[in-house]
């Protein structure tokens, strides 16, 4: 019979290695969407209509890769925070969160109607600001995180004003995201992820 102390080490052992490379994961994530905005400008200077979609796509492919990768990662480590459950509610907020701001973007843009592109900005920020808390709870929010996640939610809500600041809200963004982003590097690097 193995004893409980050392069940509850190899316990930790395994949390430690989950923080590392979530936080690890989440590094790259705010350092490829940090990128974003800046390459959605140059895009923009393209004659090519909606060449725009093409780079969201590249990054959301980006985004499916490096946490389909964690969560491989995770799942062999076992216990460590990530359930069935987990997964499915992530999976069907994210499904559902998606298609309700597809129609609301498609109301807001297609038949003109500004109140539904608020609607649509806001859940979206939220969308995304909840999986991504999600994922912080198995390595702890930081404040770097929370930059990110307000720089995000205060540029998409401001893109629902009439005249949408779209290059300020693009370099704060960035800004927030690079800083998030070499943050997580530096936790990564220096182990204090523990």
């Amino acid at each position: 019979m193995i004893p409980l102390k050392e069940i509850e080490s190899a316990k930790e052992v395994a949390r430690r290695a989950a923080a590392y490379e979530t936080r690890r994961t989440l590094a790259r994530y705010y350092t490829i969407w940090a990128t974003y905005p800046l390459v959605l400008f140059l895009v923009y200077a393209l004659p090519a209509p909606y060449a725009f979609l093409s780079v969201l796509i590249l990054y959301a492919a980006l985004n499916f890769y490096i946490f389909r990768k964690l969560f491989l990662r995770l799942k062999r480590l076992g216990d460590v925070g990530i359930h069935r459950t987990f997964m499915i509610q992530g999976r069907l907020i994210g499904i559902v969160g998606s298609a309700a701001v597809g129609v609301l973007f498609w109301i807001g843009y297609g038949l003109s109607i500004s109140p539904a592109l608020l609607i649509a900005y806001a859940l979206y920020a939220g969308v995304v600001d909840f999986l991504l808390l999600r994922i912080l709870s198995l390595t702890g929010v930081k404040y770097y995180d929370l930059i990110a996640m307000v720089s995000f939610s205060g540029a998409m809500l401001s893109y629902a004003l009439p005249n949408p600041p779209y290059v300020l809200a693009g370099v704060i963004v960035s800004l927030a995201w690079i800083f998030a982003g070499l943050s997580s590097f530096e936790e990564v690097i220096e182990g204090s992820w523990s």
